[in-house]
């Protein structure tokens, strides 16, 4: 379940937001195998090495050092930033003060970290990992292929071009139809019924 508490468009999220006319992705995961995040690195350091984006990434895992140590060889301290687990309440607020969120990781059973950005209004990248199939449209975002550095680098830019046109409002309010609580809930019950009258 996604809390819609927590996760929506809030009338402050742009408050805070100290980013000006830098372009500021967010992604959030685990830092381990599967979770693209060596790709997400590579592909935004060939898009926007001395370019005005940033990259700010949520979560902890064995690849932290690697993946720091990858972020200082491709000369990105300054552009990509790794933030460690963070809590529910600050992925809210890393997510409402994004341009867009972006997560190429290769499996997914459900994808809920994408359903909380979308919640919040903002367009998502992803691949195709099973989680991210059926979420991500074209009104809401981007998906690709994973484990490609080439087509992820031409998303994130197609995305920093474009992520203007996409309606916050529309990304959100499709988002809670789909996947409010009451909404999953009732889709279980059928699933439950179905399951018993066979």
């Amino acid at each position: 379940m996604v809390d819609l508490k927590k996760f929506r468009i809030d009338s402050k999220q742009y408050e805070n937001n100290n980013y000006g006319d830098v372009f500021n992705m967010f992604s959030c995961a685990f830092l381990e195998e599967g979770k693209g995040m060596e790709v997400l690195i590579e592909a935004f350091s060939l898009a926007f090495k001395n370019k005005n984006a940033i990259l700010r990434i949520g979560g902890d895992g064995s690849l932290r050092i690697k993946l720091q140590g990858m972020i200082k060889e491709l000369g990105m301290e300054n552009q990509i930033f790794l933030l460690g687990a963070l809590s529910r309440e600050r992925v809210s607020e890393e997510m409402k003060n994004c341009k867009c969120f972006v997560l190429a990781s290769e499996h997914e059973t459900f994808g809920v970290v994408y359903i909380e950005a979308l919640a919040c209004g903002k367009p998502v990248i992803g691949t195709y990992n099973g989680g991210a199939d059926e979420i991500i449209k074209d009104y809401n975002g981007i998906i690709i292929e994973k484990r490609n550095v080439e087509k992820l680098r031409d998303a994130l830019i197609k995305m920093k071009n474009e992520y203007k046109t996409y309606d916050e409002n529309e990304i959100s309010e499709k988002t809670i139809l789909s996947y409010s609580e009451k909404i999953l809930v009732e889709k279980l019950k059928g699933v439950y019924k179905e399951v018993y009258e066979r």
